[in-house]
């Protein structure tokens, strides 16, 4: 499945919220490190985290799977 396939999956956000927060314990990044590493605002880090993100931009969603070391798909899966 492609990501612009699972983009359009209903619980999107709640599976990157699992995942994001999944890598960022496993690579042991606070927050606010993640913010600083992906280039976003730690608000922007918060509403994913959330899972209260609905319009999640590719770039985000690219800018993220950098900081966290992981393929865009892994975060989305």
């Amino acid at each position: 499945m492609l990501v612009a396939d699972k983009i359009q999956s209903m619980d999107f956000s709640e599976k990157i919220a699992k995942n994001m927060e999944k890598r960022r314990k496993l690579l042991g990044l606070s927050l606010e490190k993640l913010s600083k590493n992906a280039d976003l605002s730690v608000s922007v880090i918060n509403k994913l985290k959330s899972g209260d993100s609905k319009n999640i931009r590719a770039e985000t969603l690219y800018k993220l799977s950098l900081a966290l070391k992981c393929a865009m798909d892994e975060l989305v899966e």
